[in-house]
């Protein structure tokens, strides 16, 4: 289910510009009033390109990479398994208009923010 609390901080740090993991999800109630672990999917392309559907759908097609028998990742999949965590149901996503973001200009960055 959404949540707002989630959305506002993937907007608070994706204010920052910046394709970096937000170093305060992990510190309590820096990242949200009640949930003290939360995880994070970020995108950053020129803001032309993005569409929701298109990247949660990328993230989802890591799902390729992933073994279920074992839990395992023949390759990166580490969207995929944040995106369908199985004690997850909260989520909040924001995106944001970057002038740059590294050497991409008139950017958009795209964070969903997930908890347990």
């Amino acid at each position: 289910t959404w949540d707002v609390a989630l959305s506002r901080t993937a907007r608070a740090w994706g204010k920052k510009c910046v394709f970096e993991r937000n170093k305060h999800l992990e510190e309590a109630q820096m990242a949200h009033p009640t949930f003290n672990s939360v995880g994070e999917n970020m995108w950053v392309g020129p803001a032309k390109e993005f569409n929701a559907s298109v990247v949660i759908r990328s993230w989802y097609e890591e799902r390729e990479n992933y073994t279920f028998q074992n839990d395992s990742c023949s390759a990166d999949c580490s969207y995929y398994v944040q995106l369908v965590w199985d004690i997850s149901y909260k989520v909040g996503c924001a995106v944001t208009a970057c002038s740059t973001v590294g050497n991409i200009t008139r950017a958009a960055l795209f964070i969903c923010n997930y908890a347990p």
